[in-house]
């Protein structure tokens, strides 16, 4: 990433607030392109850059078509729905990306095993995450794993947009999974503008004029983004590279090269009562080697060194977290429905898919499971759950994969997204985890781990090349 000396210009400094007056950026609804010009009015023409320009013309083009999008399309999108229907809505068409993303990802890796091994060829399971699928005949190929992260990251637009529904008549007879998918296709596209406006913002990108595709946006330094692209992909196969190799070793002499499972999790939920029953036992062979082989994944990831670090209160570091997320996953799989597409979508279909449970359901399931006190079960899920009424900024600014629970106006109920849990890198949460302790760019933490050797009790290992 350039530094912010590189990203420095006259328009630069007004939208970071290091300059008066302070402009809107064109993803912001009051965003005025007159005050742009007048600010660029305000100087010499020669204090004005080729960034100041990238600049201009990223917010004319993105400003215009989000206002298009408001006006035509997300100012009544969920009138007559109160927000508690719009959250379920978010999480539920969420939930629901993910399993059809994760049905459709198996087939392709079995299709990719079986070709590979009638041509005698070896398959590399650390890239799984990387196989193309195609959601719709209208889309391109994509790997799975800029799928399901697409999806995640539109869920602060929909949060937003349900704080305050505006109010209207609903048909009673209307599809709701067909709601719910027209307005992710919709908040899909608002939150692509704001993804092109950040990487225009603080990336080294330009706009360019294509005949055949119209305006692109594109890298000024290709060898850079390849770079960043290489390494987000070389830490996720190392993180589970030796867990796939400990995972066969394993089989051969069972609990010698994996670290042990979890003692106790949830086996069974009875969601048919009033409130959810659950069954807490030791687990399953299923569930106690995915419980292996993700501790052991967690121990390679360079965050591990700050595992023991508080980051949420006393006794809330990164080691019981991530072991708290491993009774979520078993939560959730348990939960979440087989039909993605139900005949009659009603309420009810719609709260299963956004595994919607109570809080002091999931409270118990932890305190259980991992054998803490119930205050420190409750720090942990309190740690874990992003509220949309009080925290939209920190969800716009860094996401809910490292808070993947929403909580719902009643304060009583968690949905749970899926995708963030079941999918969700270990270094991305990790990271996120520690950045609320440590700061915003995770600065403190690199800190720590290059020069506070005393801090994490090892030495700092030399730099890996690419």
């Amino acid at each position: 990433m350039p530094s912010t000396a590189e990203l420095e210009s006259v328009l630069f400094r007004h939208l970071t607030n290091r300059a008066k007056p302070a402009l809107k950026h064109p993803t912001h609804s009051s965003f005025d392109l007159s005050e742009w010009k007048a600010v660029a009015a305000s100087v010499n023409k020669d204090q004005l850059t080729d960034r100041d320009h990238t600049l201009a013309q990223a917010a004319a083009l993105i400003g215009l078509h989000n206002t298009i999008l408001r006006q035509d399309y997300t100012s009544n999108l969920f009138a007559g729905f109160t927000p508690e229907q719009v959250l379920i809505l978010a999480v539920a068409r969420a939930n629901r990306a993910f399993l059809i993303i994760r049905e459709k990802a198996l087939e392709e890796v079995e299709n990719t095993t079986n070709l590979a091994t009638m041509e005698g060829r070896h398959v590399d399971l650390g890239v799984t995450s990387q196989v193309r699928i195609q959601t719709s005949e209208e889309v391109a190929p994509t790997p799975v794993d800029d799928t399901n992260t697409s999806v995640i990251d539109a869920l602060p637009h929909w949060f937003a947009l349900a704080i305050a529904p505006p109010s209207g008549l609903r048909a009673s007879d209307e599809n709701l999974i067909y709601v719910a998918e027209h307005a992710g296709a919709i908040l899909s596209l608002e939150h692509s503008f704001r993804s092109v406006w950040q990487q225009a913002l603080w990336e080294p990108w330009k706009i360019e004029r294509n005949s055949e595709a119209g305006y692109l946006m594109t890298s000024t330094d290709p060898e850079l983004k390849i770079g960043w692209r290489i390494w987000e992909l070389r830490e996720q196969m190392l993180s589970f590279q030796g867990a796939i190799i400990n995972k066969q070793f394993d089989r051969m002499n069972p609990n010698r090269f994996l670290r042990e499972a979890l003692p106790l999790t949830v086996t069974a939920i009875n969601l048919a009562s009033a409130s959810p029953l659950l069954t807490i036992a030791p687990p399953s062979q299923e569930q106690a080697s995915h419980h292996r082989m993700t501790l052991n994944a967690f121990d390679d990831i360079y965050t591990r060194r700050f595992a023991e670090q508080e980051v949420g209160g006393p006794s809330i570091t990164p080691m019981l977290l991530s072991r708290v997320m491993l009774v979520l996953q078993d939560i959730v799989s348990l939960a979440l429905p087989s039909d993605t597409d139900p005949e009659e979508p009603d309420w009810q279909s719609m709260r299963r898919l956004s595994c919607s449970l109570p809080r002091e359901c999931l409270i118990r399931a932890i305190s259980e499971s991992l054998g803490v006190e119930t205050v420190i079960a409750t720090a942990c899920i309190a740690f874990l759950t992003s509220d949309p009424a009080s925290d939209l900024q920190e969800i716009f600014r860094i996401g809910v994969w490292h808070r993947p629970l929403i909580s719902m106006p009643d304060g009583k109920h968690l949905l749970v997204i899926a995708g963030a849990i079941m999918w969700g890198s270990p270094i991305r949460q990790t990271e996120r985890w520690l950045q609320r302790k440590n700061g915003e760019d995770l600065e403190a933490v690199m800190d720590l781990w290059a020069g506070n050797d005393q801090a994490v009790g090892h030495e700092c290992p030399q730099a890996v090349p690419l």
